[in-house]
């Protein structure tokens, strides 16, 4: 049957609008004047439903128009209604059916020669994978469907590709590069198939690249709006989403009242949805914060539920595995794209990954730089203390760090300009720079504070490239800047590591000794 017009304009419907299409389908489908005609308004169907999460209806109209279209060979909308069945297969924990529906979604594209139909099968085949926690190869397969919509320009998918890249990225604890992949994905966000859910996912995932990097409070406010977006979109899955890394994000910041409150919605939410990766974590974390405060009941029955939905995934563990059979299939399948390449094409597409990788890694180091003054910024110092903590404690070597703070900086703003104030800021960060010789970390603390970070130094070695650094600043002919201050100083403080000492009791201690060092008269390193 060739597609009219007006079931390319239903396609599009079902998939941007299936709400305001859904109560116009079953009286189309009584009217359908042929088979082929009503196969294909079952399937449009089928989408819109599965678009509103009405999964046990959509299924058995998505099972039968799509054997159909496979049997009879009629293609339209066909790449569409195989994602969306081995989507809901996915939901319910069938990965051995979502792969292989996917796998068929594979085989329509190369037969068909169809790179929708491809793109859409690597997507899903990267959800696959990274349901079962294999984010490398989910990362690859994701990778591989950025790489195709690089090539169909303003594509409706391009916003998910990304960010189901972004969520790989999070998984392997990327964070910098998550974040800089959902900037691209905010880019797309015009031609999304669901525009108000990619924004919701977005803030969603923003939120959990701050929550890992230990930005709690920063990351609950994504939560929150991802909250929002979610309601108003009446997004479910996102929502249950959302308030259950909301609930875990107020646990860590100590606050289980508000914590409890996220998860007894999440756990609703999930319970709606059938979603039982979602419950455990609820029952789980709800366990712990009934365990600590000693309310051994209500533990017990959230113990209770968590492990009888652990003994239950347990005995479906089968379906949540593909087969050797369809691994084998997927890899045959993965061959044949392969040999159906031209090496021109390769060549265009490897450019194209080039280029999203270059983009990747420009927005990663924006993401992590100070606008005004080019060092890194406070986010990037504290992703990195962390991990220089437990870099510190598996080599059991010193940690040092300093605090600077420029002395009587207000009075620049006051007196010259607000950009003559931007001028010498810019000027002490490159003099910092310069004064740390083996290339120390150094950032915007904030205002006028700048911190540096000095793995293996000892407190008398920070001490030494604290003096540097205040020498650098104090020699500096800053009447080279123009009409501004004819000298400068800053005041340091410097403090190492204590045993078991964690970073923000650290940057206390050196934050307390640069104010030591000002109350000693400015323009001097107090280290202790």
């Amino acid at each position: 049957m060739a597609p009219w017009p007006e079931y390319k304009a239903l396609l599009q419907q079902a998939i941007h609008q299936p709400y305001s299409l859904l109560p116009e389908l079953p009286t189309r489908r009584k009217a359908a004047s042929s088979i082929s005609e009503r196969q294909v308004l079952m399937l449009l169907h089928g989408i819109a439903l599965a678009n509103t999460w009405q999964y046990a209806a959509a299924e058995p109209l998505l099972t039968r128009a799509t054997l159909y279209g496979r049997r009879q060979k009629q293609y339209f909308a066909l790449d569409y209604g195989l994602d969306a069945l081995a989507s809901l297969y996915l939901v319910q924990g069938n990965v051995d059916k979502a792969m292989q529906t996917w796998m068929a979604c594979f085989e329509l594209g190369l037969k068909t020669r169809d790179r929708n139909a491809i793109m859409l099968a690597h997507l899903g085949v990267g959800k696959t994978y990274f349901g079962l926690h294999d984010f490398h190869n989910a990362k690859n397969h994701h990778l591989a469907t950025v790489d195709i919509v690089c090539s169909l320009p303003n594509h409706q998918s391009s916003c998910e590709a990304y960010v189901c890249l972004a969520v790989d990225l999070i998984k392997l604890c990327e964070f910098a590069k998550a974040a800089a992949t959902l900037e691209v994905a905010r880019q797309y966000l015009p031609w999304a198939r669901h525009p108000k859910r990619s924004t919701c996912e977005i803030e969603l995932y923003f939120g959990m690249t701050l929550a890992g990097s230990e930005l709690y409070p920063a990351a609950q406010l994504h939560f929150e709006r991802a909250i929002e977006l979610a309601t108003e979109a009446d997004f479910s899955w996102g929502l249950a989403l959302a308030e259950l890394e909301s609930g875990k994000v107020w646990h860590q910041a100590g606050d289980d009242d508000r914590a409890l409150t996220h998860l007894t919605r999440s756990e609703a939410l999930a319970s709606a949805l059938q979603s039982s990766l979602f419950l455990r974590q609820c029952h789980e974390l709800q366990y712990q914060i009934h365990k600590d405060r000693g309310d051994y009941l209500a533990a017990l029955t959230h113990m209770q539920t968590y492990t009888q939905l652990s003994l239950q995934a347990q005995r479906e563990s089968g379906k949540m595995a593909p087969s050797s059979r369809v691994l084998k299939k997927l890899r045959q399948y993965e061959a044949q794209l392969e040999l159906a390449t031209s090496q021109e094409e390769n060549v265009e597409l490897t450019s194209r990954l080039r280029k999203h990788q270059d983009l990747i890694a420009q927005l990663t180091q924006k993401a992590e730089t100070d606008a005004l003054t080019g060092v890194f910024n406070r986010r990037a110092l504290d992703q990195r203390i962390v991990r220089e903590f437990e870099l510190a404690d598996l080599q059991q070597q010193d940690f040092s760090l300093l605090m600077i703070d420029l002395d009587h900086f207000k009075a620049v703003n006051d007196q010259f300009s607000h950009q003559m104030g931007d001028k010498v800021l810019q000027a002490a960060a490159q003099l910092i720079v310069r004064a740390c010789r083996q290339g120390e970390f150094v950032a915007r603390y904030g205002g006028e504070e700048f911190c540096v970070l000095l793995p293996g130094a000892p407190l008398a070695a920070a001490s030494n490239v604290a003096e540097r650094i205040r020498l650098q600043l104090a020699q500096f002919a800053w009447a080279q800047l123009g009409d501004g201050p004819a000298r400068m100083s800053c005041s340091i403080g410097a403090a190492c590591r204590q045993a078991g000492e964690d970073s923000a009791s650290l940057l206390k201690r050196a934050d307390l000794h640069l104010y030591q060092a000002k109350a000693a008269g400015r323009d001097r390193v107090f280290a202790a």
